[in-house]
């Protein structure tokens, strides 16, 4: 099984919202990472919309052939917005104080209500839904009496633990999670951290997809997105 890879555009809207507010336009930058080779395009939508638009969603929605993951807080007027957008799928997250900052995973026993209501309206409209977790057994089974269609669990333990015996504890706890989440019949992403030092040891996991966006982004700023994005391909394929 090939590892899929989907590229987090997120960086490319913060730099548009700290400069005139108009470029770089993440649309085309979405446009360059499905011409690079990625396999889908993810972004997160905050309450306040003061990064990523609705109109930067809905132009790749209609002009980026690659599937678009949304990711969004687990909050009713959210829900709305990815049932008008109505993406390939829909991530849910908690998120962040800092609309800089990266999402967080969800504690699905405080959200349980609301999330199941949520993954109930995504799939009468027949999108698909995942929910963001730690990779936790009790998690994973959680998400699964919630009718989640796959799991992203956070690989940033992993990727923040130093080498040796702390970062194989938190390989072989993404990889227990990911069983179970095999056996449960829903389909795993990975996602939190990853960069070019640690992405094939990841994929050697054998997720269905990676999901990558700092790490990427910041090399695209310096060498371009068709090479950044077409070097973390081959670092991904390298896994087997």
């Amino acid at each position: 099984m090939s590892v899929r890879l989907d590229i987090k555009l997120d960086g490319v809207a913060v730099l548009r919202a700290s400069g005139d507010g108009v470029k770089p336009d993440p649309a085309v930058a979405a446009s360059l990472v499905e011409l690079a080779g990625a396999d889908g395009v993810t972004m997160h939508l905050h309450s306040d919309r003061s990064t990523v638009k609705m109109r930067d969603l809905q132009v790749i929605r209609e002009t980026v052939g690659i599937p678009l993951n949304l990711e969004l807080a687990v909050l009713e007027k959210m829900r709305e917005h990815a049932l008008e957008l109505h993406p390939t799928m829909v991530t849910m997250v908690a998120e962040p104080m800092d609309v800089t900052g990266d999402r967080s995973v969800l504690e699905l026993a405080k959200v349980r209500d609301l999330a199941s209501s949520f993954v109930g309206h995504l799939k009468d409209s027949a999108i698909g839904c995942c929910v963001f977790i730690p990779a936790e057994l009790e998690a994973v089974k959680l998400a699964r009496r919630l009718n989640a269609d796959m799991v992203m669990l956070d690989t940033t333990p992993y990727t923040r633990a130093d080498k040796g015996r702390a970062r194989e504890h938190e390989l072989q706890l993404l990889e227990n999670a990911l069983r179970l989440s095999r056996k449960l019949e829903m389909g795993v992403r990975f996602g939190g951290g990853i960069s070019y030092n640690n992405a094939e040891a990841l994929a050697q996991l054998k997720p269905d997809t990676l999901v990558v966006g700092h790490g990427v982004m910041a090399r695209a700023i310096l060498m371009g997105i068709d090479r950044a994005v077409g070097e973390m391909v081959q670092t991904i394929a390298r896994a087997g």
